[in-house]
């Protein structure tokens, strides 16, 4: 049994020793508790980080995404401008032959001393 003046529960149950233990224990507790708290604030942090890289990637990936279809579109208007080169010289081969054949006929018609 406990002496008046001594700490513990009142049906004398606890001592001293007995109360430093407890004491000792909670204090333990609340050191794991804040280590938990700080671990979970280190995840936390981990994983905006993450988010953040994640974002970046895929504005990356969306950047490049855009830079393929401004190539993509720009050789397209580079196969529209050579089709469009294609039809200008068969024009003028056109225009050639039709030259040479005129002047073939200019030849002909001067033999013939019209």
């Amino acid at each position: 049994m406990m002496k008046d003046g001594e700490s513990g529960d009142r049906y004398g149950f606890f001592t001293n020793d007995d109360d430093r233990f407890l004491n000792a224990g909670t204090n333990s507790l609340i050191t794991g508790a804040s280590f938990l708290h700080t671990g979970a604030s280190f995840l936390n942090t981990g994983a905006s980080s993450l988010h953040a890289d994640a974002s970046s990637l895929h504005a990356g990936v969306s950047f490049l995404h855009t830079g393929t279809s401004s190539l993509h579109a720009g050789a397209s208007s580079l196969n529209a401008d050579a089709s469009s080169l294609n039809v200008v010289g068969s024009s003028l081969n056109a225009g050639r032959s039709f030259l040479i054949a005129a002047g073939c006929f200019l030849k002909t018609k001067k033999s013939w001393n019209f």
